[in-house]
């Protein structure tokens, strides 16, 4: 006879980040399966009482997020302007 599972429970912190920063992927780095990270975002926003190093952890990580968005914008420009420069090939010798 097979055991029933039990739920995995996660860390509320973590769930609140990923509602605010709306970026699953902060959870998937965790050890969350894709499908839980996803979920709490369909989910209305945890209501956890915070204290004072909860909102910096809540604060680091929405910067963070925020930052990491901007380097994958940034790095695809910078393939682009790569990619225009070998295909336009301009003479530097001037």
């Amino acid at each position: 006879m097979a055991s029933k599972r039990s739920p995995r429970v996660y860390d509320g912190r973590l769930v609140r980040v990923v509602q605010i920063t709306r970026d699953p992927s902060i959870a998937m780095r965790q050890g969350v399966p894709p499908s839980t990270a996803r979920g709490w975002l369909r989910q209305a926003p945890r209501h956890i009482a915070l204290d004072t190093d909860d909102r910096l952890f809540l604060d680091l990580h929405r910067r963070l997020a925020r930052l990491e968005r901007r380097a994958r914008r940034l790095a695809a420009m910078l393939r682009l302007f790569v990619v225009l420069l070998r295909v336009l090939k301009p003479d530097l010798s001037h």
